[in-house]
């Protein structure tokens, strides 16, 4: 199949214009995201923007193979001998960008979800699904997110909205003391 070139140049002009203009928006976001994640990587962690700097140049090079395949386009057309050849092409071209953009969202997902250690103790560095990272858990057991009973404290909570020193329903009864008790 020919074309003039007339007609070439204004086929390749229309893939400028709808290759460039409805993926620039995304091209502006990932190097926006390349600076951010550069910017937070202390407080992310080395391990969390390593994965959000791989997924994000993973979606560049989508964008990159998209654009490419935009461009090539009237040239692979005019030089393939069949509609089934294109179709062949331009079907390995959607899987190639297809995987691209698969193991780009993951490894962005994987960023956020992975967890900071802190340096050197293998731990992890802050809070952990809402959790505060215990100074000191105990053999097995992380530390309770509420303060140490104290001497003199009730051991078991008091039911919500219950007047003080009440117990919770099938509770047994401990005294409480008041804001000016002391303790005897």
């Amino acid at each position: 199949m020919s074309y003039e070139p007339g007609t070439v140049h204004a086929m390749l002009a229309s893939y400028l214009v709808s290759g460039i203009l409805p993926r620039l928006p995304l091209f502006l976001v990932l190097i926006i995201g390349v600076v951010l994640v550069a910017r937070a990587r202390a407080k992310v962690g080395a391990r969390s923007a390593t994965l959000a700097h791989l997924g994000l140049g993973a979606l560049f090079l989508d964008l990159i193979a998209g654009l490419i395949w935009a461009f090539a386009l009237p040239q692979v057309y005019r030089s393939l001998d069949s509609s089934m050849s294109f179709n062949v092409v331009n079907t390995l071209i959607a899987l190639v960008q297809s995987i691209l953009m698969t193991v780009g969202v993951a490894l962005l997902v994987a960023a956020v979800v992975v967890t900071r250690t802190a340096p050197g103790s293998g731990r992890p560095a802050g809070p952990v699904y809402g959790m505060p990272v215990p100074a000191t858990p105990g053999p097995g057991y992380p530390a309770a997110p509420y303060p140490p009973i104290q001497p003199g404290q009730p051991h078991y909570p008091m039911s919500a909205g219950a007047p003080s020193g009440t117990s919770a329903p099938g509770q047994p009864h401990y005294p409480t003391r008041g804001p000016g008790d002391s303790p005897t």
